[in-house]
C-alpha cells in the first residue's frame, strides 16, 4: 500500500494559501482547521502517540490523528496504511486504516480550512520526449538546460534561420521547425498562399531528402501529421497513467468519459451533423472536450479538400448527442474499406478473423 504522508508547515511562506488559517488568519496548530464552539470534541489538542479519538485533533504542527481501527487513533506525522506494529500483542496486531479523523474540525476545502494531504506525482516532460537519453558526453543528459549546454550528438546543434536555410548553432535544439511552416501546414482556403508554400514543401520532403522542413529530436518530428501528433498524445497518456492509452488509443481518463456530458447546445449550431457529408459531429475521445470532427464514406462525403480534419473515434454514435437516429450517417456503402459502416455498425462480412473472407474488406 502507498505510504500516506500529511504536511503542515510553521511558516507560511512555502505553501501561501495552502498553509492552514483559522477564521482569524492565524495558523492552526496541528494543521487541523478549529471546530468552533459547537464542537462537542472542543477538548484540548492530543500530544505525539497519544490517543486522540476524543481530541479529534493533534498539539503539534505535523502531527494528525490516524486511526488504526475503532478502538485506536494516534497523533503522528506520517502513517502507513496496511502496516502491522510487530512489537504489539498478537490479538492487537492489526493493520492501520490511516484513515484521518475528525469531527467537525475535519478540513472541508473552503477558505481557512484546507489541508495538504500526501505528495503528488510528477512526470518529467524530459523523460517523455527522450531528452534524459541524449548522450551528454558519455552520461545521459539530466535535464532539458543540460541536453541545451552539454549534449554531444552534433545532428541537434542546427537550427533553421528566417529564410529556411539550416544553420549550424553552437547548442542543441530540441526542435525547431520550417519558418513556413510555423503558423500552420496546410492550405485552409483557396487564397492561403502561406499555407500552400508549406503544403508544397510538405510533399516534396516525401521524395527529396534534402527538402528539410523539421529538425531535432524524433519525438517531436510530425508536426504536421495528425498521426504522429495522435500518437504524441497517447504516449503523454500512458505515462501518466491513462488505462487503454498504449493499447486501445485511448487519451482520456475513462471517469471522465462516464460523465458524458452533451457537446450540442439547443438554440446553437456547433455539433450538429450533416449526417449526408459526415460533417460537424463532436468527439470528446480525443481529449475531454468536443473537437469536431468526421464521419467518412457517407453518400456526399467531401473527402480531404483543405485543412486539417480529424476522423470521429469509432464510439461517438454511443455519446449522448448522437444516440438517436436522427443523427446516425447515411454511408454509401456497408463495405468495410468505406468506413462509415464501422461506425454504424452495419457492415457486410464477419469480423471473426477465423471465419472471415481473405479479401481486401
Amino acid at each position: 500500500p502507498a505510504k500516506c504522508v500529511v504536511s503542515g508547515m510553521e511558516d507560511c511562506s512555502e505553501y501561501n494559501d495552502q498553509c492552514l488559517k483559522d477564521e482569524g488568519g492565524q495558523f492552526v496548530v496541528g494543521g487541523l482547521c478549529r471546530g468552533g464552539g459547537g464542537d462537542p470534541h472542543g477538548a484540548e489538542c492530543s500530544e505525539d502517540g497519544a490517543d486522540c479519538r476524543n481530541t479529534l485533533c493533534c498539539r503539534n504542527t505535523g502531527s494528525f490523528c490516524f486511526e488504526k481501527d475503532e478502538h485506536k487513533a494516534v497523533c503522528m506525522s506520517t502513517c502507513e496504511a496496511g502496516h502491522i506494529d510487530q512489537d504489539e500483542e498478537l490479538e492487537y496486531q492489526t493493520p492501520w486504516s490511516c484513515a484521518l479523523i475528525s469531527g467537525p474540525s475535519l478540513p472541508s476545502g473552503q477558505s481557512g480550512c484546507v489541508f495538504s494531504y500526501g505528495d503528488a506525482e510528477k512526470l518529467m516532460i524530459d523523460d517523455v520526449v527522450g531528452i534524459t537519453s541524449v548522450d551528454c558526453g558519455g552520461r545521459n543528459c539530466v535535464d532539458w538546460k543540460d541536453f541545451r549546454d552539454h549534449c554531444s550528438v552534433d545532428e541537434y546543434k542546427q537550427k533553421f534561420d528566417s529564410a529556411g536555410n539550416v544553420v549550424r548553432v553552437s547548442h542543441c535544439v530540441e526542435y525547431d521547425i520550417h519558418p513556413q511552416c510555423a503558423i500552420r501546414c496546410d492550405k485552409m482556403s483557396p487564397e492561403d498562399e502561406e499555407g500552400a508554400i508549406c503544403a508544397d514543401l510538405r510533399h516534396q520532403a516525401l521524395t527529396d531528402r534534402s527538402v528539410v522542413i523539421e529538425l531535432g529530436l524524433p519525438f517531436w518530428r510530425g508536426r504536421c501529421d495528425q498521426h504522429m501528433n495522435r500518437m504524441r498524445m497517447e504516449e503523454v497518456a500512458k505515462e501518466v497513467g491513462i488505462v487503454g492509452a498504449g493499447t486501445r488509443h485511448e487519451v482520456v481518463d475513462e471517469a471522465i468519459l462516464a460523465l458524458n456530458p452533451p457537446c450540442v447546445t439547443e438554440g446553437l449550431r456547433e455539433c450538429v451533423p450533416d449526417v449526408t457529408t459526415g460533417d460537424f459531429y463532436c468527439d470528446r475521445a480525443f481529449n475531454g472536450v468536443c473537437a469536431e470532427c468526421y464521419i467518412p464514406g457517407t453518400v456526399n462525403s467531401a473527402g480531404y479538400i483543405y485543412g486539417v480534419r480529424h476522423r470521429c473515434s469509432l464510439s461517438v454514435l454511443k455519446s449522448v448527442d448522437y444516440s438517436i437516429v436522427q443523427y446516425k450517417p447515411e454511408c454509401k456503402t456497408n463495405v468495410p474499406t468505406d468506413q462509415c459502416c464501422l461506425y454504424t455498425g452495419e457492415c457486410e462480412g464477419l469480423s471473426d478473423p477465423s471465419a472471415a473472407s481473405l479479401n481486401d474488406e
